[in-house]
């Protein structure tokens, strides 16, 4: 079961609230060999989440990109411009609107609904980049189509310069640190994930309702109660929680100096937590290195090694960084 969850983990991308080059360059970025949406197999049985739109305020990088379908300016004709493109390469199968339309030149009695928006083809054409919360995250198996006959990885979300390495396997390691038993970092680079305290289906699977997501999107929907980034200090790396920066809360630790990664193996063992298909962004192999330092982790096959002996089993934080009732929250929050 663990061995499903971490292979869940390592194909998390979030597509929804990307608003970041960053984000779209470490998704897209080396990718080589992108069809265009009309050199793709036509769908038939599911709904488009994204539409390729005509907009200033919603796209950077290009002013046509993939935002959530119905999305207010971009369902017809404004101003003497469609806010959807009708470029046919930039929908899954060729399939824009005008090929169901038997009256436009564009028909074609092959389409029988509209086609995904071929995100990685605009941003590999166009560097089209949808501002935050403009697009909705698409699931795995649907960027694996889209970017079909690519140097796509599926388990990692990704196009890769080098042979797609094997997902990381979290099922048999032993070991595991807390945050709080890790080396802080302090290379300037922000955290990828954030730690998320979500419902079940929301962010997080049916595991629990604490997992790691793609920083800044662990965000309640209008009304939404419950939805919060996580403080327990065990879950970043270093232990440095957003609020270890705050010199006026009572976790503010100096030695911080910016916000540590998620700690999605840690959560994984001890919470059973993990996020939803799309929902977190994938570890490079560096940074799970560091998280699963102590561990009987070996990073050349990216999984846990019976033969690696590990510090010891299920880590608990060290005393001497919290005091008993620092101790007792770790455990509870």
């Amino acid at each position: 079961m663990r061995a499903v969850l971490a292979s869940m983990i390592s194909s998390c991308l979030v597509l929804q609230a990307l608003g970041s080059d960053d984000r779209f360059n470490y998704q897209f970025g080396t990718c080589d060999s992108v069809r265009s949406g009309t050199n793709l197999p036509k769908v038939h049985d599911v709904s488009p989440l994204n539409v390729p739109c005509y907009s200033k305020e919603l796209c950077s990088g290009s002013s046509t990109c993939c935002v959530s379908v119905g999305t207010e300016n971009c369902t017809g004709d404004i101003e003497g411009r469609w806010g959807v493109s009708s470029n046919r390469a930039y929908y899954e199968g060729g399939c824009s609107p005008g090929s169901l339309d038997v009256s436009h030149e564009d028909y074609d009695p092959t389409c029988t609904q509209i086609g995904e928006c071929h995100v990685g083809y605009m941003y590999m054409e166009t560097r089209a980049v949808s501002a935050a919360g403009a697009m909705t995250q698409l699931p795995s198996a649907t960027l694996d189509r889209l970017m079909a006959g690519s140097n796509w990885c599926s388990h990692s979300q990704s196009c890769q310069d080098t042979q797609c390495s094997p997902a990381a396997d979290f099922s048999s390691c032993a070991g595991v640190q807390s945050g709080l038993n890790l080396e802080k970092v302090h290379d300037r680079k922000a955290p990828l994930n954030e730690v998320c305290h979500s419902s079940r289906g929301r962010h997080c699977g049916e595991g629990s309702v604490w997992c790691c997501v793609t920083t800044g999107t662990c965000v309640a929907a209008d009304g939404e109660r419950g939805v919060f980034v996580g403080s327990n200090k065990a879950y970043y790396e270093g232990g440095c929680s957003p609020e270890s920066l705050d010199d006026s809360h009572e976790d503010y630790d100096p030695e911080c100096t910016q916000q540590g990664e998620c700690h999605h193996p840690f959560i994984l063992q001890t919470r059973n937590g993990v996020a939803l298909p799309g929902a977190m962004t994938p570890t490079p192999s560096d940074v799970l290195a560091r998280l699963m330092k102590g561990s009987n982790w070996n990073p050349a096959t990216q999984t846990c090694d019976d033969n690696i002996e590990p510090l010891s089993s299920y880590s608990s934080p060290r005393r001497a960084a919290l005091g008993l009732m620092s101790l007792m929250v770790t455990f509870w929050r």
